[in-house]
């Protein structure tokens, strides 16, 4: 798959429900998938559902069956092998929750096409690019460093966004990151469930829990 040039993928619900199964990918967390766990359906419509994977080039014909299609089992290889998955939501993009899953160094992203829709954009990209990106959709607040005695820092404080990194398979929630915005200056709040604590902000701390989190640097 070409990093270069983006590949965004969209499917329905149940078109991805069904190449999960095809994945041998049985247990799903992150983004709902509003029926998941239930069956898909009765043979009409799992013949609908496969006829709308072949014509979106997803799935190939071959020795009589159906495969994915190559360009998609890299991504699917992310889906399957991955160990966490990381949920993130921020106040500048209300109702929306985007969902990644890592992998030896790459992500594959998963969000609505709108707050409400049944229609999942899906893409895979390097960690690197997959951090940038969180700082172009407005995850990262915009703020200066404070130094360690000013007092403003911790004035008129507003929650930015949210990361939960949760593991895979369970689903088992491991730890919480909260970014606030304080004034002029940001915070990292980082919550494993039995503490909190708060450091200044910087992207590269950002980054570098992230990294922990995902294994980025595999």
């Amino acid at each position: 798959m070409d990093y270069q040039a983006r590949e965004i993928t969209i499917l329905k619900n149940d078109e991805f429900r069904m190449l999960l199964a095809a994945a041998g990918i049985d247990e799903w967390y992150g983004i709902d998938l509003d029926e998941a766990g239930q069956s898909l359906g009765d043979e009409r419509s799992f013949n609908e559902i496969l006829a709308a994977l072949y014509q979106k080039h997803i799935i190939s014909w071959g020795e009589e069956k159906a495969h994915i299609d190559d360009r998609y089992r890299p991504l699917m290889r992310v889906l399957k092998d991955a160990s966490v998955c990381v949920t993130a939501v921020t106040v500048f993009r209300p109702g929306y929750i985007k969902g990644s899953y890592f992998s030896r160094g790459n992500a594959v992203v998963i969000e609505r096409r709108t707050a409400s829709s049944d229609e999942l954009e899906i893409s895979m990209l390097p960690f690197s690019e997959w951090a940038d990106e969180l700082e172009a959709e407005g995850y990262c607040p915009q703020t200066l460093s404070p130094e360690e005695d000013d007092d403003t820092a911790d004035s008129g404080e507003e929650l930015i966004s949210e990361f939960e990194l949760r593991s895979l398979p369970g689903g088992v929630l491991k730890q919480t990151i909260r970014l606030y915005e304080c004034g002029l200056y940001g915070m990292i709040e980082m919550d494993d469930g039995s503490g909190k604590i708060r450091e200044p902000f910087s992207r590269d701390m950002l980054t570098e829990l992230l990294k922990e989190w995902t294994g980025g640097n595999e």
